[in-house]
């Protein structure tokens, strides 16, 4: 049983589900994820955003990973106007 904070996270939760379909916003949006999450099994990629998977496994890795760096200093360059 997944405690509340955690289930606003859901994919079925009403705020996630109504963000996730705002795909005017989600084309601002670069999501950097790794081949597998045990803690998000379907994968972060979001419909109408960049989506970035790296050859990483696991949730917190990516934290220290120096491509996730790299990544998202590439996303930051590219939004840049």
């Amino acid at each position: 049983m997944l405690v509340r904070t955690l289930r606003a996270f859901m994919p079925t939760n009403e705020t996630i589900s109504l963000l996730a379909a705002n795909l005017v916003i989600n084309a601002r949006i670069t999501s950097i994820f790794g081949e597998f999450d045990p803690q998000i099994p379907g994968g972060s990629a979001l419909q109408g955003a960049k989506n970035v998977q790296l050859p990483i496994v696991g949730h917190f890795r990516l934290l220290v990973d120096e491509r996730v760096i790299q990544a998202v200093l590439a996303a930051v360059d590219a939004g840049v106007e």
